[in-house]
């Protein structure tokens, strides 16, 4: 797979002051000077009575800004698919935002949609031509693709105008990498060091330059930097094993053992282990490494495509291991085919670089009610509706664990929430049903199954089950 580091962005905030109404004070003022209102009160020693003004009503967001903000936000939390819509609308109010054109072609690349990001940025650099974040998404884009030459005119733009931009500085360089057009490549990453010495990007791309021209010295020294500023990437003590590999064996095995510890479903961390191990005479690490190893290419035993797109997700990763979205692709990949451990795993790591990624919090719930864990699946799904309250499948999934522990009235409250927010869905009306029938509150369940009912006609298994609830309720 593809691609160069996506930018990290924080959109800022502004304020305006609306003092509009001052300007009433002043004439009234003046005019209650000129009409003799000093030599009343030096008569009449009485103050005057105070008329209080009216109270200042707040300033009310227009509707382009609360769009952006809300947009903001999804983002920020990691659903782009939300973020999308929104930055739509936005535009739709205000055609020249260049936030929200920034925004929605950021989004549209992070849900998978390179070619109509790169349409949105072109819309968006017409208005103006110094919009840098979308010569940034551009790139990227052009990247995914393979259109190298594209996304080396666009970084090349925006290093050209903004020589301290590290991001460009850094993506110019790993591109470069990737084409093997080292000297130039060394040139942006050395200027991109220079710039942030304390970024792990740059770090681990300059070591991974230094690797590539038989530098394994200088490429450690580059990792180890990195590692300074986020010591439990798997990804980064991977490299460092790779650069110990031939001059310092023993040192490298325990890199690489790092590296799978941190990340059980790294195919390649485990295999070297096994080389290295058995090399070393430790067969018993040797055997367990490469017991790990066979594991992981399990999944492609009987459909060769999943391991295609094992290797796919694993190489996004490897060349852009700062990236959230990477590891929450490869999580879900693992969910899907019931390697918990490796999903949880990643998930867990899209946290650490998203706290606030309500998704990655429900899928960890999911996979741990799966495995009859409902309790500490409820925790998940509690954290997930905190960030996010209107998260219909957590507020689903917090009833089922509900149940699973007994616990049908809490239950009756997620489902009902969840069908305030998708009255559409027959399922939530089938769960609500049953937790009604748990309480023995017959006519709610009833009036739950006449719901699901209403909005089944398209999903003839969830029909059934609803139809079954129903003559259950009639026999009783």
């Amino acid at each position: 797979m593809k691609g160069i580091p996506s930018a990290t962005w924080s959109p800022h905030k502004y304020e305006r002051a609306n003092l509009g109404r001052l300007g009433v004070l002043v004439p009234f003022v003046l005019s209650w000077i000129l009409l003799g209102g000093l030599a009343a009160c030096a008569q009449d020693p009485a103050p005057p009575a105070v008329v209080p003004l009216p109270a200042l009503a707040p300033a009310r967001p227009s509707p382009t800004a609360a769009l952006l903000q809300q947009a903001r936000q999804q983002q920020r939390l990691g659903d782009h698919s939300r973020a999308t819509q929104l930055y739509r609308r936005t535009l739709d109010h205000d055609a020249t935002s260049q936030e929200a054109h920034a925004g929605l072609a950021a989004a549209l690349l992070k849900t998978g949609q390179p070619l109509e990001a790169i349409q949105a940025c072109s819309t968006g650099l017409v208005q103006d031509r110094e919009a840098w974040p979308l010569y940034h998404t551009l790139a990227a884009a052009y990247a995914s693709q393979g259109q190298y030459a594209q996304a080396i005119q666009a970084l090349t733009t925006v290093a050209q105008n903004r020589p301290d931009d590290v991001l460009a500085q850094v993506n110019l360089g790993g591109i470069h990498t990737q084409l093997g057009q080292y000297d130039q490549a060394e040139i942006f990453l050395r200027a991109a060091r220079d710039l942030a010495p304390a970024q792990v990007a740059v770090r681990r791309r300059l070591g991974e330059l230094f690797l590539h021209t038989g530098r394994p010295d200088s490429a450690r020294a580059q990792f180890n930097a990195a590692l300074q500023g986020d010591p439990d990437s798997a990804v980064l003590h991977y490299l460092v094993g790779k650069a110990l590999e031939p001059s310092e064996p023993q040192q490298a095995l325990e890199a690489f053992r790092q590296a799978r510890r941190r990340d059980p479903g790294f195919a390649d961390a485990h295999y070297r282990t096994a080389v290295l191990a058995r090399r070393l005479a430790n067969p018993a690490l040797a055997d367990s490494a490469l017991h790990a190893f066979q594991y992981i290419r399990a999944l492609g035993t009987e459909h060769p495509a999943r391991l295609t797109q094992l290797n796919e997700l694993r190489a996004a990763i490897l060349d852009s291991p700062e990236d959230p979205l990477h590891h929450f692709q490869l999580a879900q990949f693992f969910a899907r085919h019931d390697y918990r451990t490796e999903a949880l795993n990643r998930f867990a790591r899209v946290l650490y670089l998203t706290p606030d990624n309500f998704r990655a919090m429900n899928h960890m719930g999911s996979i741990l009610l799966r495995g009859q864990k409902p309790d500490k699946a409820l925790e998940f799904f509690a954290s997930a509706l905190h960030r996010n309250p209107r998260f219909t499948p957590a507020h689903l999934n917090a009833g089922n664990a509900c149940m699973a522990l007994d616990q049908p009235a809490r239950a009756a409250r997620h489902y009902a929430q969840a069908a305030q927010l998708a009255p559409h869905m027959p399922v939530i009306w089938h769960q609500l049903a049953r937790a009604y029938l748990a309480l023995d509150d017959r006519p709610q369940a009833q009036q739950a199954v006449q719901q699901g009912l209403a909005v089944s006609r398209n999903d003839q298994a969830m029909r059934q089950a609803l139809t079954e609830l129903a003559q259950g309720l009639k026999t009783d």
